[in-house]
């Protein structure tokens, strides 16, 4: 409570009665001289009684002409600001203090301060209101205003620049963050690079499309973790698309379909449907596909080679441009893979094939009785070798001309090819000869097989530019490893000479290798 008694500004008035009125008017002279704070005080009624030279100074009021007045009628802005009530309060001998912070001021005065990024049309202040006592009778009030413009002001400047410091943290953590992000897309990058290399360079040294689908399901699932899909391949002969690689769970639904069926290769580029986007949804094998997938067209030398298509079960639109783009290239990459792939097994089928009757040839039947033999000599298994030859070849030719003969041999060969065992190897020899090679075989077995293939092809109907070109016959030799011989030179000589003694004794004929 702020009381004459023991303010420092404010003396007791027993001891106006106690004849120490010098040393009181000393002190309040001192007071108003030279204090610096603003002083004023008022009676019960809020009329000022005092108004102190900093008051004068700082307000520009002289205290002759404030003194006496009411000081809600002298500042009526405080009944506006409701300030008024703190006078009341302190009369009811209550203290208030008011803060700059809230108040900005008590008084209106002129700035002492300026600031360029803050207007400051008044003096900032802060002050304290308490009731004035004597002989703890509450006779008025006593108000004590100070200046904190500049105090204020270098609080904004350490705010500010605590704010700029924030900010600046702020920009760095940003930065540090995009930068972050930055590297995390550069090692994404990266590593889907490293992948789709690693990926092209087993492709290269592939043997067949088997192990190249091995390859590409298991890159596949490391490049599209969160997705699944599955490689469409064109089927040539079947002019269809094939499921062929499948990655990810659920497994996507696989079923052939023709180019038409698809947006992809019709638009010859990237197509998506998302669940934003679904009315132009290409044709759909079952309900259960997903309603968000994108399709990428694989092409290499202007032929259609398949589509890669690919969903993401947890988004409806999970494709963003990133993961698009990731696609196309992996579908370009896969492209040149599976086609390099392709031409050097087209390459090697044209190596080891006979291009008339697709048949494998003599080079490859080298290859594969050596391969054979050496099975079988671990096995302790048998194997069945057969020679035949059509009779009468070149008269057949000389009636129906080469075309006709070229008809024959491809109709025996697909007899062949559609008579045998999986694991039994038909090949053209040469000319009108063909080999049959039948691993793990008995002699008994290779005698019956003969027999059957000697009386079916006489009901071999054979015809050419719409004519029937009459019945046939073959004369066949059997040899068996390794009763006949212990290496493929020695088996074909012996199954060859039994041949050529089916062709002596009057064709039409199957013959055992020499002991049998």
């Amino acid at each position: 409570m702020i009381t004459l008694e023991n303010n420092k500004f404010a003396t007791n008035a027993a001891e106006r009665g106690r004849g120490n009125n010098s040393l009181h008017e000393v002190v309040c002279r001192c007071i108003n001289e030279q204090s610096n704070v603003g002083i004023f005080t008022t009676d019960i009624d809020l009329t000022i009684t005092s108004w102190n030279r900093w008051l004068v100074m700082h307000s520009g009021i002289p205290a002759g002409d404030i003194v006496s007045r009411n000081l809600l009628d002298a500042f009526p802005d405080l009944i506006l600001r409701r300030l008024d009530h703190y006078y009341w309060e302190a009369l009811a001998r209550r203290n208030a203090v008011l803060s700059h912070r809230l108040h900005r001021h008590l008084l209106p005065m002129p700035p002492t301060v300026q600031n360029d990024e803050r207007s400051i049309p008044f003096m900032l202040q802060s002050a304290r209101i308490g009731p004035l006592t004597d002989q703890e009778q509450v006779i008025g009030t006593l108000t004590l205003i100070e200046d904190v413009s500049e105090r204020t002001v270098r609080d904004w400047e350490i705010e500010g620049h605590i704010a700029k410091l924030y900010e600046s943290e702020q920009a760095l953590q940003s930065s540090r963050d995009a930068l972050a992000e930055q590297l995390h897309e550069l090692e994404r990058r990266h590593r889907e690079i490293t992948l789709l290399g690693e990926m092209g360079n087993l492709l290269l040294l592939s043997r067949d499309l088997v192990e190249g689908s091995d390859i590409i399901s298991r890159f596949l699932r490391q490049i599209f973790p969160e997705d699944a899909g599955l490689l469409f391949l064109f089927n040539l002969i079947s002019n269809v698309l094939e499921p062929a690689i499948g990655w990810g769970e659920p497994a996507l639904p696989g079923q052939d379909f023709n180019n038409d069926d698809c947006w992809a290769l019709r638009r010859g580029q990237m197509y998506v449907v998302g669940e934003s986007e679904r009315a132009m949804q290409c044709w759909r094998p079952t309900e259960n596909f997903p309603k968000s997938y994108m399709c990428i067209p694989l092409k290499a030398r202007d032929a259609v080679i398949g589509v890669l298509q690919a969903t993401n079960w947890r988004d409806g639109d999970g494709f963003p441009p990133a993961k698009r783009q990731l696609a196309q290239t992996v579908a370009e990459n896969l492209a040149l893979g599976l086609s390099n792939l392709k031409l050097r097994e087209n390459l090697k089928e044209q190596s080891i094939r006979d291009p008339l009757t697709g048949l494998f040839n003599r080079r490859y039947m080298e290859e594969a009785m050596a391969r054979e033999l050496s099975r079988a000599e671990r096995a302790g298994r048998k194997i069945g070798i057969i020679m035949l030859d059509l009779d009468h070849f070149k008269a057949f030719n000389d009636r129906h001309g080469h075309q006709g003969g070229d008809a024959l041999l491809v109709e025996l060969a697909t007899f062949l090819q559609t008579g045998v065992r999986p694991e039994d190897i038909a090949c053209r020899y040469g000319g009108e000869e063909f080999t049959l090679i039948l691993p793990d075989a008995p002699a008994e077995a290779v005698r019956k097989r003969a027999e059957e293939i000697r009386e079916k092809v006489k009901n071999l109907t054979v015809s050419h530019m719409g004519q029937n070109l009459g019945q046939v016959t073959l004369s066949l030799g059997v040899a068996i490893f390794p009763d006949h011989g212990a290496t493929t030179e020695a088996l074909i000589q012996s199954a060859d000479e039994a041949l050529y003694r089916a062709k002596a004794g009057g064709r039409d004929r199957v013959e055992s290798a020499a002991g049998k």
